[in-house]
Protein backbone atom coordinates (compact mmCIF):
# COMPACT_ATOMS: atom_id res chain seq x y z
CA UNK A 1 0.00 0.00 0.00
CA UNK A 2 2.44 2.60 0.87
CA UNK A 3 4.50 1.76 -2.68
CA UNK A 4 0.76 2.24 -4.47
CA UNK A 5 0.48 5.64 -2.16
CA UNK A 6 4.14 6.43 -3.08
CA UNK A 7 3.10 5.99 -6.93
CA UNK A 8 0.07 8.15 -7.35
CA UNK A 9 1.59 11.05 -5.07
CA UNK A 10 4.41 11.47 -7.81
CA UNK A 11 2.06 11.01 -10.52
CA UNK A 12 -0.40 13.45 -8.78
CA UNK A 13 2.70 16.08 -8.13
CA UNK A 14 3.53 15.89 -11.48
CA UNK A 15 -0.21 16.09 -13.48
CA UNK A 16 -0.32 19.56 -10.52
CA UNK A 17 3.51 20.44 -12.70
CA UNK A 18 1.87 20.16 -16.10
CA UNK A 19 -1.50 21.99 -14.98
CA UNK A 20 0.81 24.64 -13.63
CA UNK A 21 2.81 24.91 -16.87
CA UNK A 22 -0.07 24.95 -18.69
CA UNK A 23 -1.44 28.06 -16.61
CA UNK A 24 1.62 29.76 -16.92
CA UNK A 25 1.72 29.41 -20.96
CA UNK A 26 -2.12 29.91 -20.95
CA UNK A 27 -1.45 32.95 -18.94
CA UNK A 28 1.55 34.36 -21.12
CA UNK A 29 -0.04 33.76 -24.49
CA UNK A 30 -3.05 36.28 -23.12
CA UNK A 31 -0.73 38.52 -22.10
CA UNK A 32 1.37 38.42 -25.57
CA UNK A 33 -1.91 39.01 -27.81
CA UNK A 34 -3.38 42.24 -25.41
CA UNK A 35 -0.13 44.01 -24.96
CA UNK A 36 1.06 46.86 -26.23
CA UNK A 37 4.65 47.68 -28.25
CA UNK A 38 6.07 49.79 -26.01
CA UNK A 39 9.86 51.08 -25.97
CA UNK A 40 11.55 49.17 -23.26
CA UNK A 41 13.72 51.14 -20.54
CA UNK A 42 17.09 50.90 -19.95
CA UNK A 43 17.23 47.98 -17.28
CA UNK A 44 18.43 49.30 -13.84
CA UNK A 45 21.35 45.86 -13.05
CA UNK A 46 20.24 46.10 -9.60
CA UNK A 47 16.29 45.08 -10.04
CA UNK A 48 14.71 42.86 -12.44
CA UNK A 49 11.64 43.11 -14.79
CA UNK A 50 8.36 41.07 -14.20
CA UNK A 51 8.26 39.47 -16.91
CA UNK A 52 11.58 38.41 -15.46
CA UNK A 53 10.86 37.15 -12.15
CA UNK A 54 7.24 35.81 -13.86
CA UNK A 55 9.82 33.48 -15.09
CA UNK A 56 12.18 32.77 -12.63
CA UNK A 57 9.59 31.77 -9.93
CA UNK A 58 7.86 29.09 -12.23
CA UNK A 59 11.33 27.94 -13.06
CA UNK A 60 11.52 27.36 -9.21
CA UNK A 61 8.53 26.32 -8.55
CA UNK A 62 8.60 23.46 -11.31
CA UNK A 63 12.75 22.58 -10.13
CA UNK A 64 11.07 22.05 -6.46
CA UNK A 65 8.45 19.55 -7.93
CA UNK A 66 11.22 17.71 -9.52
CA UNK A 67 13.33 17.54 -6.54
CA UNK A 68 9.54 16.58 -4.39
CA UNK A 69 9.17 13.51 -6.70
CA UNK A 70 12.97 12.38 -5.87
CA UNK A 71 13.02 9.42 -4.02
CA UNK A 72 15.89 9.22 -2.78
CA UNK A 73 17.32 13.05 -2.37
CA UNK A 74 20.25 13.82 -0.28
CA UNK A 75 20.57 16.23 2.09
CA UNK A 76 21.75 18.32 0.19
CA UNK A 77 18.98 18.22 -2.19
CA UNK A 78 16.51 18.78 0.83
CA UNK A 79 18.45 21.72 1.06
CA UNK A 80 18.05 23.16 -2.25
CA UNK A 81 14.11 22.25 -2.30
CA UNK A 82 13.91 24.23 1.12
CA UNK A 83 15.71 27.05 -0.98
CA UNK A 84 13.83 26.66 -4.31
CA UNK A 85 10.40 26.95 -3.42
CA UNK A 86 10.58 30.16 -1.11
CA UNK A 87 12.84 31.59 -3.61
CA UNK A 88 10.10 30.79 -6.00
CA UNK A 89 7.71 32.50 -3.64
CA UNK A 90 9.65 35.48 -2.84
CA UNK A 91 9.77 36.10 -6.88
CA UNK A 92 6.10 35.47 -6.93
CA UNK A 93 5.81 38.01 -4.34
CA UNK A 94 7.84 40.59 -6.43
CA UNK A 95 6.11 40.20 -9.44
CA UNK A 96 3.31 42.11 -7.76
CA UNK A 97 -0.36 42.93 -8.08
CA UNK A 98 -2.42 40.38 -10.42
CA UNK A 99 -0.35 36.99 -9.37
CA UNK A 100 -2.02 36.21 -6.08
CA UNK A 101 -2.97 33.27 -6.92
CA UNK A 102 0.36 31.80 -7.50
CA UNK A 103 1.43 34.02 -4.35
CA UNK A 104 -0.64 31.57 -2.38
CA UNK A 105 0.21 28.37 -4.69
CA UNK A 106 4.23 29.54 -3.59
CA UNK A 107 2.98 29.14 0.29
CA UNK A 108 1.38 25.63 -0.57
CA UNK A 109 4.83 24.42 -1.94
CA UNK A 110 7.07 26.19 0.69
CA UNK A 111 4.14 23.69 2.91
CA UNK A 112 4.31 20.97 0.56
CA UNK A 113 8.18 20.74 1.38
CA UNK A 114 8.00 21.32 4.80
CA UNK A 115 5.70 18.64 5.41
CA UNK A 116 7.36 16.10 2.73
CA UNK A 117 10.74 16.53 5.12
CA UNK A 118 8.61 15.87 8.17
CA UNK A 119 9.00 19.75 9.75
CA UNK A 120 5.05 20.23 10.74
CA UNK A 121 5.44 23.59 12.22
CA UNK A 122 6.60 25.87 9.22
CA UNK A 123 4.38 23.48 7.03
CA UNK A 124 1.44 24.48 8.99
CA UNK A 125 2.53 28.33 9.21
CA UNK A 126 2.98 28.16 5.16
CA UNK A 127 -0.36 26.41 5.02
CA UNK A 128 -2.23 29.30 6.88
CA UNK A 129 -0.38 31.72 4.81
CA UNK A 130 -1.42 30.04 1.73
CA UNK A 131 -5.00 29.79 2.77
CA UNK A 132 -5.16 33.52 4.10
CA UNK A 133 -3.60 34.43 0.69
CA UNK A 134 -6.65 32.58 -0.51
CA UNK A 135 -9.62 34.27 1.23
CA UNK A 136 -8.48 37.65 1.31
CA UNK A 137 -8.37 37.52 -2.84
CA UNK A 138 -11.78 35.37 -2.67
CA UNK A 139 -9.89 32.28 -4.75
CA UNK A 140 -10.62 28.79 -4.83
CA UNK A 141 -7.68 27.35 -5.44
Amino acid sequence: MREHRARIEARTFRLQRVLHILGQLTTEAQTDMTATPQTPAAPDTTTLDPATRRKLAADLFNHTWTLLERRDRTAAEDDEMIHSAHASRYHWGEVGVGEQVNLARGEWQCSRVYAVLGRAEPALWHARRCVAINEAGGHAD
